[in-house]
């Protein structure tokens, strides 16, 4: 179900949209929010700078298989969402020079939500395609695509991942995954798994696949 009002478009139940003008929306990426987050927002508008140093320690090895494994860092706020069990940022690391430019310093280029179906793949995947109609009605000139592939943190293979990725005219993209770990790989490093809802920058979705 999609609420119009005035301008404010919102995408029931997963995606907030708000469009300076409903002319322009196929083109902006930073007009959708997750959680109220959205693209090209000062991470330091929802965390202090200790909160987003200790968040950065946590997670710092957690794309070691990517070609630039350090290119990004990964923040998680876990809170009494509306609608998310938890939201993941990436901001760029800049380079030491740049370090403390603070426009630039925490600008987020990728915003993560995930609702959780754990041992529940097809729950996942009903309400990915419950959420693929939706997009599709909201913007129905972007680019659609599919993937389904093992994840490469599982070396065994028998951990998969189902994607659809909505692409904007300059290959910022909204992507809808289902994550489904094989279970002792998903215990043994305490992951999560279930529906993620992502909106990123074009060369974060690059970097992704970059490994």
């Amino acid at each position: 179900m999609i609420l119009i009002k005035k301008f404010l478009y919102k995408l029931t139940p997963l995606i907030a949209v708000f469009f300076y003008s409903p002319l322009i929306y196929a083109n902006q990426i930073s007009d959708l929010t997750i959680e109220g987050i959205s693209i090209g927002d000062n991470l330091l508008q929802f965390l202090n700078e200790k909160e987003i140093m200790e968040g950065v320690e946590k997670t710092k090895n957690h794309y070691y298989y990517l070609k630039e494994p350090n290119k990004y860092s990964e923040v998680y706020i876990f809170k009494r969402f509306p609608i998310y069990d938890y939201v993941s940022i990436l901001f760029k690391r800049n380079k030491e020079s740049d370090y403390f430019k603070k426009k630039k310093k925490y600008e987020i280029e990728l915003v993560r939500g995930e609702i959780s179906f754990i041992n529940d793949f097809k729950g996942c995947l009903k309400k990915k395609n419950e959420v693929i109609e939706e997009v599709t009605s909201t913007f129905p000139g972007l680019k659609k695509s599919e993937n389904l592939f093992s994840h490469p943190l599982d070396r065994t293979g028998r951990s998969n991942v189902d994607t659809t990725k909505f692409s904007f005219d300059n290959g910022d993209a909204i992507v809808l995954q289902c994550n489904d770990w094989e279970e002792s790989f998903r215990l043994s490093n305490n992951y999560s798994e279930g529906f993620l809802f992502r909106i990123q920058k074009k060369e974060v979705d690059e970097w992704l696949s970059n490994y």
